[in-house]
């Protein structure tokens, strides 16, 4: 006669609970027999072999009822076209937490690039992106934030980056809160991905000849905080010659005080 393993020895196989094993006898998923005598469940080879691969389907994705289903009333094409949906739903996953780890890299190396930039100034090309600003002068653009891309920027917000417009009219008012304009932005083969285009609320910015450097500063960029850029761009014979374009790096908290880091590109001639 076939040896019968107890439920606790089926836990023990399984890395598992006894409560967990009951679980699938209620889903119906394996149906032990019982001893005569003690009531003690018994569980045969094929119980365990039928257990070992509902963990197989419970580690791809299946729910236990999903489970129950395919065992009980499952054809071989409807399994494969629940595959192949568990399969779509694990990529659109991976798709959405290699994002995030990109996004808390940038995060993590933010502190690496002031140290390396504080200070110095670099000439190269501004990146090639989409912005979308939805203020200006502290008043929201409705019109903007019912676009696409904002729409866009809620669903994949870590494909896209907080920045900071400052008008080339505006960058040298002795306005203390430099009136910038802060949207988003994105690196334009993201943006193709999504099918996101340049229209009247967004504007493209293909790159140009700029100095480039990383900042940190408290709540608002201000003037003071590009005088030092100013200062470089004069004393080597370049004149600005756009819009500043300013990336938040990464927010800085301090007990209780907020500062951020900014990556800066100054168009210049």
């Amino acid at each position: 006669m076939e040896k019968r393993l107890k439920i606790n020895e089926v836990a023990r196989l399984l890395c598992t609970t006894p409560d967990a094993i009951r679980l699938y006898e209620r889903k119906k998923i394996i149906q032990p027999s019982r001893d005569q005598e003690n009531r003690y469940r018994g569980f045969t080879q094929e119980d365990i072999t039928r257990l070992y691969d509902c963990k197989l389907l419970q580690n791809v994705g299946f729910s236990l009822s999903e489970i129950a289903n395919i065992i009980a009333d499952g054809s071989p094409e409807e399994f494969d076209q629940l595959l192949e949906e568990k399969a779509q739903e694990l990529e659109q996953k991976l798709l959405r937490y290699t994002r995030v780890l990109d996004q808390m890299h940038r995060l993590q190396a933010a502190k690496y690039l002031l140290e390396y930039y504080d200070g110095e100034y670099y000439i190269r090309d501004s990146p090639h992106v989409l912005v979308c600003c939805y203020a200006n002068a502290g008043e929201l653009n409705r019109r903007s934030l019912e676009c696409p891309f904002y729409q866009h920027v809620i669903e994949y917000h870590n494909m896209f980056r907080r920045c900071i417009v400052v008008p080339y009219a505006n960058a040298f008012s002795d306005v203390v809160g430099m009136d910038g304009m802060p949207g988003y932005s994105i690196e334009i083969e993201k943006a193709q991905e999504l099918g996101l285009e340049a229209d009247d609320v967004v504007s493209e910015w293909k790159p140009h000849r700029s100095v480039y450097t990383v900042i940190q500063v408290d709540e608002k960029l201000r003037r003071e905080d590009l005088q030092p850029a100013y200062d470089w761009i004069s004393a080597h014979n370049f004149r600005l010659a756009g819009d500043i374009l300013a990336w938040v790096l990464k927010i800085v908290f301090d007990h209780g005080k907020i500062s951020r880091l900014y990556a800066v590109w100054l168009p210049v001639e």
